[in-house]
């Protein structure tokens, strides 16, 4: 059994609905659906009657609906029951944010000031932090804010934007400060993989541009994007924060001309963690950099 799997069947059975369930879950409709097909296998029964238009649990389904529930307030329970004797013990702290570059910079203050507690830092989607956050295997995210369920606290930090980025010597972006969606469908673009929280912003960018965009690479993170315009004269579109971060003098940034959501970057953590002297201190670690330090 696959938590993993269980869970987006978990979440089908409330929604009831291919495509928001996917969409909650950060993947794809052909994704989720596999999944399914791998657990109706995997118990040799089917859990979704498919015989309508509009999905439902089989009676298999709910009884596995209900058992799943069980099952993740249990895991939830002995998450929390380890974090808690870790950090009693052994002063754990793990942060994980949707790109590094918004927790390295704090790396070494928050080392200095906490020496007997062991940090440790971890990249990871929107999604998944939450779900780490959720499950206490993560102290606190850094990521976007409103995908965020209301069980956790927040803390806002900064409002982000896209970018889009090439290589200074592209001669087709010459004296070019900034692009609209239809003339960037002229170049090869490089994006995130489906499930990344920035991905559906990029597409959400041509949505409202009226464009349905092809993209030409797919990639894993915003390094291996930023590797495929060095390599390939392509473009990619990224977080304003981590282009500003890179210093890199063999690329340009250029400003994207339309409509797009703005990207509330900020805290994820669980409520009993309000008061943790140390996630205090990242808030105002972070705000000196991302607030102040942009002033």
């Amino acid at each position: 059994m696959n938590l993993r799997t269980m869970e987006s069947f978990l979440t089908l059975s409330k929604i009831l609905n291919y495509r928001k369930t996917a969409e909650a879950l950060f993947i794809s409709e052909p994704s989720l659906s596999t999944q399914i097909r791998q657990l109706e296998g995997e118990y040799n029964c089917e859990l979704i009657d498919r015989s309508k238009r509009q999905i439902k649990l089989t009676a298999a389904g709910e009884q596995l609906a209900l058992s799943a529930t069980r099952l993740f307030e249990e895991v939830q329970r002995t998450n929390t029951l380890m974090y808690r004797f870790n950090q009693a013990n052994h002063h754990f702290f793990k942060i994980a944010a949707s790109g590094v570059h918004l927790v390295f910079p704090l790396a070494k203050q928050l080392e200095s000031t906490y020496p007997a507690t062991h940090f440790s830092f971890a990249e990871m989607s929107n999604q998944e932090i939450i779900h780490g956050v959720v499950d206490s295997t993560i102290t606190v995210g850094f990521s976007f804010l409103d995908t965020v369920p209301n069980s956790l606290m927040t803390t806002g930090i900064f409002t982000d934007t896209l970018i889009a980025v090439a290589r200074v010597d592209d001669s087709s972006f010459d004296s070019v400060g900034q692009i609209n969606a239809i003339d960037l469908l002229d170049h090869r673009l490089a994006v995130l993989q489906n499930g990344f929280y920035i991905r559906r912003a990029v597409s959400e960018f041509f949505r409202l541009s009226g464009i349905a965009p092809n993209y030409t690479y797919t990639l894993e993170s915003y390094h291996a994007c930023i590797d495929q315009v060095k390599k390939q004269m392509s473009v990619t579109i990224v977080p304003l924060s981590f282009f500003q971060s890179l210093e890199d003098p063999m690329l340009k940034g250029i400003r994207l001309i339309g409509d797009q959501s703005p990207l509330s970057m900020g805290l994820i953590y669980r409520q009993e963690q309000s008061t943790n002297p140390v996630i205090r201190s990242i808030k105002e670690l972070a705000r000196l950099r991302y607030v102040v330090g942009k002033q």
